[in-house]
């Protein structure tokens, strides 16, 4: 009625799970080594978290980033709340922790696949720009969020050059190589412009047409040295008369414009007497230099954009 079969104490058993959980345990262990591994090899700054928004694991790149900084970070090490720390934010970057802290929560709670912001700050190298994101991660039945910070500060900066590079070449392109001033095209996109925000919002605006006296006569007897000269130091004086209250430009050949928002005629009669004075009293190296000027306002003396060109234009020969 008994059987002969031997029966395995406590300790054999132990033995015998630990036998057979042994090479798990060493799998784990092997895979968490590969797994920081792999994220220590990674350029970015980049954070393991936990629900409770605490941090259980770093990358070399994090670690060497808060050397870096010193004791400003000491609040973003491993065990330490990533939650608490944006609370602690203070100035600039208070805003940007808050909304960071509520991305965090929502990937942690499972209501957003992804979440990311750019920010700036100052380091020890000056200003950085970063893009950090928070995906979920789920590992042995845990929630957790995988924190990355990108650092994108060169590319701001070849942003910001080219939008500076961009700029420049479209002020160029605008600009009337001779005199400085605005060519014909930039200055009719600036007079549209104006004259449609005037419409619309029931305002006046003055366009003063010029016209240099015998420019060409200038031009045949002292030479074409002599006829630059004259255009850019009209170019200089209309670009100083227009500071502040207006746009100048070159019309084309010796004819010039200058658009006055928001004054009246008297106004712009004003500017274009204190203009030709200014031409009047200039030392010029081989005779005067005088212009022939010509007022219109839209609303008062024209109704319309082609108008007030015409009204100004015919003005010149008064």
């Amino acid at each position: 009625m008994f059987s002969n079969a031997s029966v395995d104490s406590p300790g054999n058993m132990l033995e015998e799970s630990l036998a057979r959980t042994a090479p798990m345990l060493e799998s784990r262990r092997g895979f968490s080594n590969l797994s920081q591994a792999i994220i220590d090899s990674l350029a970015s700054l980049v954070a393991v978290v936990d629900e409770r928004g605490v941090i259980v694991a770093v990358n070399r790149a994090w670690r060497e980033s808060a050397r870096a900084r010193g004791s400003a970070t000491e609040a973003f090490c491993e065990g330490s709340s990533y939650l608490r720390a944006c609370e602690r934010a203070r100035g600039r970057a208070a805003e940007q922790a808050r909304r960071f802290a509520q991305g965090l929560c929502s990937v942690l709670a499972g209501e957003l696949n992804e979440f990311a912001i750019e920010y700036s700050c100052h380091g020890p190298g000056g200003a950085a720009w970063f893009i950090a994101r928070v995906t979920p991660l789920h590992w042995e039945g845990q929630a957790l969020a995988v924190v990355h910070h990108e650092d994108v500060t060169q590319l701001k900066l070849a942003q910001a050059a080219l939008t500076e590079a961009n700029e420049h070449l479209r002020q160029e392109s605008e600009r009337d190589a001779l005199t400085g001033l605005k060519n014909r095209g930039a200055f009719d996109r600036v007079l549209t412009q104006a004259a449609a925000e005037a419409t619309t919002q029931d305002e006046v605006l003055s366009l003063l047409l010029m016209d240099l006296d015998h420019f060409k006569e200038l031009n045949d007897e002292y030479g074409h040295a002599a006829g630059d000269d004259a255009l850019r130091v009209t170019g200089t004086v209309l670009a100083r008369r227009a500071l502040g209250v207006g746009t100048a430009g070159r019309y084309g050949g010796e004819e010039f414009g200058v658009l006055l928002p928001r004054l009246g005629p008297i106004e712009a009669l004003w500017i274009a007497d204190r203009i030709r004075c200014d031409l009047e009293s200039h030392a010029w190296q081989h005779r005067s230099v005088t212009a022939s000027l010509g007022v219109s306002c839209l609303g008062i003396t024209s109704h319309d954009l082609p108008s007030l060109v015409t009204t100004a234009d015919e003005a010149l020969y008064r």
